[in-house]
């Protein structure tokens, strides 16, 4: 029974791996890619790799504050979403920011 279950779990791993990694080189599709499949700390890895490349990419702010919120970690949420604020000049983000931001008060 614990041999199909450890088979199961590195089936698993190399499918997610084999997923993320069959993307294009984009770091934030792979992250996309992670956070669907609920591999947040992936998804964490891949956007530092992008903010790295691209320091000012609000896009790259916008995702790593959604994956603070999902992990709950919400004073980091809204440190990311005053990033994404800072880097943009798109009105939607903006306002997606300060939709969250105004929800993230509560912590």
């Amino acid at each position: 029974m614990k041999i199909k279950k450890i088979i199961s779990i590195i089936s698993f791993l190399i499918l997610t791996n084999n997923y993320i990694n069959a993307l294009p080189k984009n770091h934030l599709q792979k992250a996309v890619a992670a956070m669907e499949l609920g591999l947040f700390n992936e998804a964490l890895k891949q956007i530092e790799i992008a903010k790295i490349k691209n320091p000012t990419n609000a896009q790259v702010f916008r995702l790593k504050a959604l994956l603070h919120e999902a992990n709950g970690d919400y004073n980091k949420a809204i440190l990311e979403w005053e990033n994404c604020k800072q880097n943009t000049n798109d009105s939607n983000l903006i306002n997606e920011a300060d939709i969250h931001l105004k929800n993230l008060e509560e912590y």
